[in-house]
């Protein structure tokens, strides 16, 4: 009798390594942070004689997803899964899966925290939910094993969450090289164009100074003005061309006041305006009064003149463009925030991935250096340029910059 009893127990006991080691085996599949989680739940449905089982997360802000499920419909996944307003601890027991096919009263459930001792839960939680049929529910021995295998998929979600993090680490450092490789590269041709700058405007003051002299000393008339007006117009054109590398290349330091921002847009708008015979209307929208803002106006004057010049550009005969400047706040604080809108006929997507690089245009006779400086003079002031655009739709450009303490 004895041995009858010692043979059933070490035959129940050798089932339940079996089922355990079955399924530890196909737990290591999930040691892969891109594995899916449902080929190893079908597994454990099939070996246990679950009618179903899922593995949920449940995120620190309570937000409840489905990582993985077995023997659950494709139209019962996608429904939300709410935690109750009185589940103070939120583990497993709390979860209830609105699942039409799991809606019996009688059926049994089995729920496991896959929670490591002593881990924070600021990264939230898991859980594995196994339902069996009252007639299919495994004897109370088969627990311990289970449990067992809970250990293993800690040990698994341990070593996902770890390759996700060194997954995260590597792309940022991969893109803090990029970055890195790019702003030394961005260095070098903004000290090659100060360079450039430098040696050409010496020269080209001594152009001005002629041309200067010759049109004061000789009333020219004919074919002798029109080149005197046309030297005159392409000296001033490298002319701007020289300023604009200057103003790419000049080091970070500003000249910080406390200005009127208003002031400084409502003049860039005039200088843009006289400079510009096409008609296109240009207006100006400041909703609400402005603070006043701590910052280097020559700069943020330059920045405004060429978004707005862009956008003139832009836009056919006739076009409008909006000028809009308006406080916001922001997560870190408060903000200026100024648009630019035009209803021209918008940015391709291969140009608009290029717009900030510097000597890169679209245009004949541009230098490519105008958004560079725009997005420069933002990022000067510790704030940022952003562009949305839609084919056919018009373009806006909105540059940030955060608001100071005033100076005294």
């Amino acid at each position: 009798m004895r041995s009858a009893e010692y043979l059933k127990t070490t035959e129940e006991r050798l089932a339940r390594l079996s089922v355990l080691q079955e399924l530890t085996v196909a737990a290591l599949d999930l040691f892969d942070p891109d594995s899916r989680a449902d080929p190893f739940l079908e597994r454990v449905a099939e070996r246990l004689g679950c009618l179903a089982a899922a593995w949920v997360a449940i995120e620190a802000d309570r937000r409840v997803t489905l990582v993985g499920a077995a023997g659950i419909s494709e139209a019962s996944r996608a429904l939300p899964i709410a935690l109750p307003l009185d589940a103070a601890s939120c583990g497993p027991t709390s979860l209830a899966p609105p699942y039409p096919e799991l809606a019996r009263s009688d059926l049994v459930r089995w729920s496991f925290d896959l929670q490591e001792a002593g881990a924070s839960r600021e990264r939230g939680r898991h859980a594995l939910l196994l339902w069996f049929a009252p007639e299919r529910k495994p004897p109370a021995v088969y627990l311990p094993a289970v449990e067992r295998l809970v250990g293993v998929l800690v040990t698994v979600l341990m070593h996902r969450r770890l390759a996700q993090d060194l997954r995260k680490s590597y792309e940022e450092l991969a893109r803090t090289q990029l970055a890195l490789v790019e702003r030394e590269r961005l260095a070098a041709i903004g000290e090659l164009a100060a360079t450039v700058a430098h040696e050409v405007r010496n020269p080209l003051a001594v152009i001005f100074n002629c041309l200067g002299s010759l049109q004061k000393t000789y009333a020219a008339a004919g074919d002798a003005r029109a080149l005197l007006d046309i030297l005159a117009e392409e000296a001033g054109r490298l002319n701007q061309i020289v300023s604009e590398l200057l103003d790419y290349a000049r080091p970070g330091e500003l000249l910080l006041l406390d200005e009127s921002l208003e002031e400084i847009v409502s003049a860039a708008i005039v200088a843009v305006t006289g400079a510009h015979a096409s008609p296109v209307e240009i207006e100006l929208d400041v909703p609400r009064p402005l603070r006043r803002q701590v910052l280097d106006a020559r700069l943020v004057r330059r920045a405004v003149i060429n978004l707005v010049t862009n956008a003139v550009q832009a836009v056919p005969h006739g076009g409008r463009v909006v000028v809009r400047v308006l406080d916001e706040t922001v997560p870190d604080g408060s903000a200026v925030r100024i648009e630019v809108t035009d209803n021209g006929p918008g940015i391709p997507d291969d140009i608009l991935a290029r717009i900030f690089e510097p000597f890169f245009t679209t245009k004949a006779s541009g230098t490519g250096l105008g958004l560079a400086v725009v997005k420069h003079v933002a990022e000067a002031h510790h704030g940022d340029l952003t562009v949305s655009t839609r084919t056919g739709g018009g373009t806006t450009f909105v540059m940030r910059l955060p608001s100071a303490s005033p100076l005294r």
